[in-house]
């Protein structure tokens, strides 16, 4: 594994001990060396995962099975990358919103993502929390929370965030 960084670019980790808390945290999921997963590199803000092509981890045509690619995506809303980060320090948006003129588009698309995908989600242990939290949103905000991502994915272009 390459030695952690403190801070490459513009993201500087507000925990200094955030590789040893990675790892840790890596080595307490016990599918990671059922799957032969291993850290390569670890930086702040970026985690590089190795996953070692298996014939028994591969769909009858050869192919990595698409469960074990995705073993563990993340969504994060504004409010996680404000606190897991220095990202938000300059920002113009407000994390914690998801609906005014200044909400954070990563809370907004956080939580139209998780009412459009609930019925898939819901049922998944790991995402209680998260499924609380929507619950308590009525369905009036529910409804403008679509329609501000809505607006936000239909200007979204390569060129707008470059």
């Amino acid at each position: 594994m390459e030695k952690a960084q403190q801070g490459s670019g513009r993201f500087q980790a507000l925990n200094p001990d955030f590789a040893a808390r990675v790892e840790a945290s890596f080595a307490r999921q016990r599918v990671m060396a059922l799957l032969g997963a291993t850290i390569d590199h670890i930086e702040a803000g970026a985690c590089h995962i190795r996953l070692p092509f298996k014939e028994d981890l591969c769909q009858q045509h050869g192919f990595f099975h698409g469960g074990i690619i995705g073993t563990k995506p993340y969504a994060a809303s504004g409010s996680y990358i404000n606190k897991m980060s220095n990202y938000c320090t300059d920002c113009i948006f407000d994390p914690k919103e998801s609906i005014k003129e200044n909400a954070c588009p990563f809370t907004t698309l956080y939580w139209d993502f998780l009412s459009r995908n609930q019925n898939r989600l819901r049922k998944n242990p790991r995402m209680g929390l998260q499924f609380r939290n929507l619950d308590r949103k009525s369905n009036a905000n529910r409804n403008k929370i679509r329609k501000k991502a809505d607006r936000l994915k239909s200007n979204l272009t390569r060129k707008t965030y470059l």
